[in-house]
């Protein structure tokens, strides 16, 4: 039943199919042979996941640390054997219950689409077993509620990294109508008609708002000066935002951002940023708040 004959040449699927009725007196399934045939892929260094080992509740992951191989085994069912056998490091061995943590939740909502031996090239549960083969393993469930808001926090997440990529197709003036709509969604008043937007001297505005009435505006300024950015990746010109919120002073008190499509700021539009008491909104930051949300991977 073995994959290669003794000189590690790999055997033709008739031939295979051929050993099987020998030995077990019936016909393979049709897809037997190109399902094992993947273990041939396997090499040193990968990472394999076991579904429903050592129970119905938890399943292992180890990394491999050689390559295919046919000979004597035990089996749980059957007790001595012999199999195809993928060997790992011991050390590398870890256990989890299926919902331990969003990691192992990740790895485990795959099985249902699993055959015998299945290859995964999914970039988050890739992500989520190299996660897992750095920890302890865990045995128990974890707490539903964290666990379902990992859980949530992770597809919020994918959201605002999809709605980044559309951005890019936008345009300025279509941008800066999102995120006039978002500021009206929230419940604020769009006051640009009632202050200057452009002096002519280098000092620019794209919106200003007021916070909503609902809201308690003792440690809240009056109004907000918004600049609009429409960029893509990092722009190394990205302080002309700063430099025209800056010299704005037509409504007084006033808060002033820069909202951007760009997936960051450069360091020198940081400190410029700090120095001006500027705000600065980018990348999945803005897809966050135009979603009408709070970003709980934001860096502070």
């Amino acid at each position: 039943m073995a994959l290669r004959d003794r000189e590690g040449v790999t055997i033709p699927k008739r031939q295979w199919e051929e050993n099987y009725r020998r030995a077990w007196k019936e016909n393979p399934s049709p897809k037997r042979y190109s399902v094992l045939r993947r273990l041939l892929e396997i090499e040193q260094g990968d990472v394999v996941v076991m579904p429903k080992m050592p129970n119905s509740r938890e399943f292992s992951i180890a990394r491999v640390s050689g390559g295919y191989k046919f000979g004597p085994t035990l089996t749980m069912e059957y007790g001595p054997d012999y199999g195809h056998i993928i060997p790992v490091d011991p050390a590398s061995v870890r256990t989890f219950n299926y919902r331990a943590n969003k990691d192992a939740y990740a790895v485990s909502r795959l099985f249902s689409s699993w055959s015998s031996v299945t290859f995964t090239s999914e970039e988050g549960s890739i992500k989520a077993a190299r996660n897992l083969l750095e920890m302890e393993s865990i045995h128990s469930e974890g707490d539903p509620s964290s666990l379902d808001q990992a859980l949530l926090d992770d597809a919020l997440k994918k959201a605002a990294e999809a709605m980044l990529i559309e951005s890019h197709s936008w345009g300025g003036l279509c941008f800066e109508k999102i995120v006039k709509q978002a500021f009206k969604n929230r419940g604020y008043e769009i006051v640009t008609e009632k202050c200057r937007r452009y002096d002519g001297s280098g000092s620019d505005v794209d919106i200003v708002v007021r916070p909503p009435s609902n809201i308690d505006k003792l440690f809240m300024p009056q109004t907000i000066a918004v600049q609009v950015k429409w960029k893509q990746g990092i722009d190394e010109d990205d302080t002309s935002a700063v430099k025209q919120l800056a010299r704005w002073n037509e409504c007084d008190p006033v808060e002033k951002i820069v909202i951007s499509s760009a997936d960051g700021f450069t360091g020198q539009c940081k400190r410029m940023a700090r120095d001006e008491d500027i705000m600065l909104l980018g990348g999945l930051n803005t897809m966050y708040f135009l979603m009408g949300l709070p970003n709980p991977f934001r860096e502070e």
